[in-house]
């Protein structure tokens, strides 16, 4: 575990290089990956792309959280038309339970 982090470390330091040796850094990928990974901003490729997109973003995701990635999203994309927001789903993107009882029973006819 002390091994992994190091590793992890030195990818996010200003020391990693383009020749740093893959044995010394995560999984054994390249330090092209890395710096390649570090630098890239999907917000700012989506916000360049002039196509259709589906982001979801599941309301209890703890490593993609809606305060501080979601916000960043919306941010970026705030002039596209045909947006859809649909706050309060799990990670595996079911309605909330009330939404669904709802639903169920709209369908029943009651």
């Amino acid at each position: 575990m002390a091994a992994l982090v190091r590793q992890a470390a030195l990818v996010a330091g200003p020391e990693l290089m383009p020749d740093t040796p893959s044995e010394l850094l995560p999984f054994g990928l390249s330090a092209a990956y890395w710096l390649d990974l570090r630098a890239y901003d999907p917000v700012a490729t989506a916000t360049a792309l002039a196509r259709p997109m589906l982001i979801l973003q599941g309301g209890r995701d703890y490593q993609v959280t809606v305060a501080d990635d979601l916000t960043r999203w919306q941010a970026a994309l705030r002039f596209r038309t045909r947006t859809f927001d649909r706050s309060g789903c799990s990670t595996v993107f079911r309605a909330p339970r009330t939404y669904r009882v709802r639903r169920r029973r709209a369908l029943a006819g009651r």
